[in-house]
């Protein structure tokens, strides 16, 4: 996280500094994001495609997720730094866009593997399109320090209990639990893998002979 809050921080100074400078332009959200330029030259796109780079990235730094997401939408996908990959990603899987965000972290991870940030949000995405499995995957990935945050723990548990592994990953809550996890969060995943646990139990019974 400090990584991406130094990027943004930077981004958002360089926001500032051509702010005043910018070429016209409409930005819009969703499928109907384009940019209007003035005059549409080669220099002029690219001006706008790093002024549009850096209101997202600022955006996103004051937690204003749609705007983000449609400010970097708004950049052709071969135009975008793939530095920003992860901020991208970031704010595609903020507002719902899971799909997206997976697209741009995994081309991210390719070049750069050891981002544990950029492959805890990829490993979010992952869970959001009901490939827990995939999820897993790319939580083991990651260094044993990282895998022992609360954060790591939570997804892990999450994952688990998708694929029906209730009893470990009521291990991973209370881990995250003791890390310092929301409490009433955790507790409301520990009863859900407490219930799974309880009726594949009786499951298991019905079956003896």
């Amino acid at each position: 996280m400090k990584t991406i809050n130094l990027m943004l921080a930077g981004l958002l100074a360089a926001c500032v500094a051509v702010e005043s400078e910018a070429p016209e332009m409409d930005v819009r959200s969703g499928d109907e994001a384009h940019v209007d330029l003035a005059p549409a030259s080669s220099d002029a796109s690219s001006f706008a495609w790093r002024l549009l780079e850096a209101r997202g990235s600022a955006a996103l730094l004051a937690g204003r997720d749609a705007e983000a997401h449609a400010a970097f939408s708004a950049v052709p996908l071969l135009e975008l730094d793939p530095e920003l990959y992860p901020l991208a990603g970031r704010a595609a899987l903020l507002v719902g866009e899971s799909q997206i965000a997976r697209r741009l972290l995994h081309a991210f991870l390719e070049r750069q593997p050891e981002d544990h940030e950029a492959r805890l949000d990829l490993a979010r995405a992952l869970l959001l399109l009901d490939e827990a499995s995939r999820c897993l995957d790319h939580l083991a990935m990651l260094p044993r320090n990282v895998q022992r945050q609360t954060a790591s723990c939570e997804l892990r548990g999450l994952a688990l209990l998708a694929t029906g592994e209730a009893r470990a990953a009521l291990t991973e809550f209370r881990r995250a639990l003791k890390g310092g996890s929301d409490v009433v969060v955790l507790s409301h995943l520990i009863q859900r893998a407490r219930e799974q646990l309880a009726a594949g139990d009786e499951r298991d019974e019905s079956t003896e002979p």
